[in-house]
């Protein structure tokens, strides 16, 4: 215990000693361990914990997958077959809803979920008052009933506790208070969502619905039997998916069920690019390792003459290495404590900057289990930057050490070392470099890329009408028409549109059949009922034939406005004027009368899919809800867009007093937040870069700080000799370069196959890219020569005299 005692007390006395060194030592170590920990945080807990449900490793999330569409909810009438796999405890289903409510305050619309009876008791959840639902509450129109949340229950009901037993008003229907849920409890949607989920009813599938397998509308998971695996509940859903291609193949043909655990679908979207930047971090530890054994050797050099002298009083080689090792690990845990506290606000920063749909990522702390991975990585890293420079002055030889001159010089092993080493950290900055800016072109691709409609001038709102006051869907037309004639009479408004949905904000797919086309299976495009101002709001171009106009009315010709994309995949670019289909056997024929560019409804990046525009006017024609209005304003009211806003929503109250609006945002702000996740990820792996070089950097400008200063005697012997300055400058830059080329080569080489990690976030960019890839090597080459340059050109202008003193 003394003896360690005295080599901390001596670790002490040299860091302080050498406080440049110490100092950058311990930034390093701090941003590095700082990063790593934030980083693994929000890894922690969207990726390893736990969901907060009983037995939540027993869970699985069940969806239904369509050979060219991909994954897609479920069709409620499959569940019941679904049902018969053995391995299940029990399936459940849920979808999204949203309504209004008039109780307790104004009208507001909240978003909630119909659930089935087995929903909550498969998730082991307890009502904090009340019952749960009952599985006769499940048949549709029998019972009025609702479970609210925690949340709602203190936010409009104060958390009385009698509100058990009474009744509210959603959607202008009276429903029974039955249960209210504890505060602790989160639906497994909500992981996904950034609006919150506050109440819940019975599911009431209607009968037409349980007979339809082509309507897939419902989300589902389930609960293993203990004993049960993934392999057998997927072996036996492969067998219910043939049995029911074979009962029904036009809706079933290409349909597969398909499962995964639970807390892994939920994270499924947010996995990739938390695991891309934890790899991004654990590069920087790395370098930050590298970069300080790199000074700590260059400084070894410099204490040659104390290892000699150490030795000569009787050191052994194991003591000495003891000693240095007891200083990496004092550097290490500064080091730690300055990379937690650091880490904390790094934590802080990601919770604000990170989507806010990343599943759990407010739960994300500096737990026990973050400190210890702290710990773990502080060890490592002792470990990386520790061992060796301490196996280096072990092998000093004492006798060449004492007669060195006072100005001492490394080894040529030393400096086979300190090259190599100033390689690795290079490579590893070029391939992290190589990453950034593949994301970077990417995101400059998704960027120019045309949607297809107007987002700066449009503002968007959502008036979901409730089924009690607008049971019909002409009575629900009737108020939109009103509403579109006063708002388009308030100052600025240029047009007015409406529809079930507007781009960038959901939308409704269906299957169809085309007269004349034979197909075994429906067709698929995007469906949306909208008004005559519809195209001309979103600034959508007219190609061939008519729009949608005032005359296309229930009791005239069904008509449907098609895009470029729905005529080149399903009419192979033929005449589509004078075309038809229709949506079912028993549904009218619809006639195509125009044609429309193409828009990519969710934004830039996203594939591009045929669309079909009906007439809102013919509502028997369709099965959604208008709910979508759009106002194309002038630039002044664009700039603020609230007042106008606040006018619409005075114009819907006095349709309705207790309609509310809610969803009011330019479409530029949710294209922006469709973009948030590609251009947050391109940002921070870039920035990660940048950090990556300039640790690397100062490693290289430390080391030739060293290596010059170490040089100061051969310098002025050339000096002497006759050597220009010029002649000292190429030497002092080619010995710093020389390392960073060589890093730059093997990290372009390595990019070229770590790349293809990357691959599924690009867009339109190759994972070999030789443009991003020459730019981080020209990038890397000239922070380099900038690292270089100064302790180069001091090199240049070393004094002769001063330098050949000691001699």
């Amino acid at each position: 215990m003394d003896t360690l005692l005295n080599d901390l007390r001596f670790a002490l006395r040299m860091m302080l000693k050498n406080r440049g060194v110490t100092l950058i030592a311990l930034l390093t170590l701090a941003v590095a361990i700082g990063a790593n920990t934030a980083i693994f945080s929000v890894v922690e807990a969207v990726l390893l914990r736990p969901l907060p449900y009983a037995s939540a490793d027993r869970l699985v999330s069940l969806w239904e997958m369509e050979s060219k569409r991909g994954r897609g909810a479920v069709a409620p009438a499959n569940l019941a077959d679904y049902k018969k796999v053995t391995a299940f405890e029990g399936v459940a289903a849920y979808a999204n809803v949203s309504m209004n409510l008039t109780e307790a305050g104004n009208p507001e619309q909240f978003i909630g979920q119909r659930v089935t009876a087995d929903f909550f008791p498969l998730l082991g959840v307890r009502p904090l008052h009340g019952r749960l639902f009952l599985p006769e509450e499940d048949a549709p129109d029998e019972h009025r009933v609702v479970i609210l949340t925690h949340e709602l229950w203190q936010q409009r009901f104060g958390g009385d506790a009698t509100v058990v037993g009474r009744k509210i008003q959603l959607d202008g229907r009276a429903h029974e208070v039955v249960g209210i849920l504890p505060a602790d409890f989160i639906t497994p949607a909500q992981h996904r969502m950034t609006g919150r989920i506050r109440f819940f009813l019975p599911a009431e599938f209607p009968a037409e619905l349980l007979a339809n397998r082509g309507d897939h509308e419902v989300q589902c998971l389930a609960r293993l039997k203990p004993g049960s695996g993934l392999p057998q509940a997927a072996a036996e859903l492969d067998a219910i998916s043939r049995s029911l291609a074979e009962q029904f193949p036009k809706t079933n043909a290409n349909v597969s069920a398909r499962i995964a655990p639970l807390a892994d679908d939920l994270a499924r979207d947010a996995r990739t690019p938390l695991l891309i930047l934890l790899g991004a971090v654990g590069v920087i530890l790395l370098i930050g390792s590298v970069n300080v054994a790199n000074l700590l050797l260059a400084r070894g050099v410099g204490r040659q003459r104390e290892f000699a002298v150490r030795f000569a009083l009787g050191a052994r080689p194991g003591r000495l290495v003891r000693g240095l090792l007891t200083e990496s690990a004092l550097l290490g845990a500064v080091g730690c404590a300055a990379g937690v506290l650091l880490g904390t606000w790094m934590l802080a920063a990601l919770q604000a900057i990170l989507p806010a749909n990343t599943p759990r990522l407010q739960e994300a702390a500096l737990n026990p289990q973050v400190l210890l991975f702290g710990c773990g990585v502080s060890f490592v890293a002792v470990l990386l930057f520790g061992m060796l420079p301490a196996r280096a002055a072990s092998a000093v030889h004492p006798g060449e050490a004492l007669a060195a001159s006072t100005r001492t010089s490394a080894s040529a092993r030393v400096l086979r070392w300190r090259g190599v080493l100033t390689a690795t950290e290079t490579a590893l900055a070029i391939i992290l470099l190589c990453g950034g800016g593949l994301l970077l072109k990417s995101l400059y691709h998704v960027m120019q890329e045309n949607i297809g409609f107007e987002t700066e001038r449009v503002l968007a709102l959502n008036i979901g009408l409730p089924e009690t006051r607008y049971p019909t869907a002409d009575k629900r037309l009737e108020f939109f028409q009103q509403l579109e004639t006063r708002v388009a009479r308030l100052p600025g408004v240029e047009s007015v549109g409406y529809a079930n949905r507007f781009p960038l904000r959901g939308g409704w797919g269906s299957g169809f059949m085309i007269d004349g086309v034979a197909s075994e299976k429906y067709l698929g495009a995007d469906f949306q009922a909208v008004s005559p101002g519809y195209f001309y709001t979103l600034g959508i171009t007219q190609i061939a034939g008519r729009g949608i106009a005032g005359t296309d009315q229930k009791n005239s010709q069904p008509v449907a406005v098609v895009s470029r994309e729905f005529s080149r995949r399903y009419l192979r670019d033929t005449e589509p004027i004078g075309r038809r289909f229709r949506r079912g056997p028993e549904m009218p024929w619809i006639t195509i009368v125009g044609v429309v560019n193409d828009v990519r409804r969710d934004g830039n990046g996203e594939p591009l899919e045929p669309q079909v525009y009906l007439p809102a006017a013919q509502t028997n024609t369709y099965p959604v809800r208008l709910a979508d209005l759009a106002v194309r304003v002038n630039s002044t009211v664009a700039e603020e867009p609230q007042q106008l806003a606040a006018d619409i929503r005075r114009e819907v109250l006095s349709l309705d007093p207790e309609q509310p609006v809610s969803r009011v945002a330019l479409l530029s702000e949710s294209l922006s937040s469709s973009l948030a996740p590609r251009r947050l990820q391109a940002i921070l792996i870039s920035a990660i870069a940048a950090l990556a070089t300039l640790l690397a950097m100062v490693g290289v400008f430390g080391v030739v700080v060293f290596a010059t200063a170490q040089r100061t005697t051969e310098y002025g012997v050339r000096t002497a000799l006759g050597a220009q300055a010029a002649d000292l400058l190429r030497l002092s830059l080619w010995q710093g370069l020389l390392p960073v080329v060589v890093g730059t080569l093997v990290g372009l080489g390595v990019s070229t196959f770590a790349g293809k990690i990357l691959q599924s976030a690009l867009y339109e960019v190759a994972p070999t890219d030789p443009l991003a890839f020459a730019g981080a090597a020209a990038a890397q080459i000239l922070a380099a020569l900038a690292a270089c340059w100064l302790p180069a050109r001091r090199a240049a202008r070393v004094d002769p005299m001063l330098a050949l003193r000691y001699e």
